[in-house]
C-alpha cells in the first residue's frame, strides 16, 4: 500500500523515470528491466 503511494505521487511529480534510473544504477538486476522497458518505448512510439 505504501509502495504504492510512493509509486503514484513519483508518478505525478515526473520524477519515476529519473527514479528508475536510480535504481538500475544501484541495482544491477533492474538494469535489464530497464533496457528493455526503453526499447519497449522507442518502438511503440515509432510504431504509434
Amino acid at each position: 500500500m505504501l509502495r504504492d503511494k510512493l509509486v503514484d505521487t513519483a508518478t505525478r511529480l515526473g520524477v519515476d523515470d529519473q527514479l528508475r534510473k536510480m535504481r538500475a544504477a544501484v541495482l544491477p538486476r533492474y538494469k535489464y528491466d530497464r533496457v528493455e522497458s526503453e526499447n519497449l518505448r522507442k518502438l511503440l512510439k515509432s510504431c504509434l
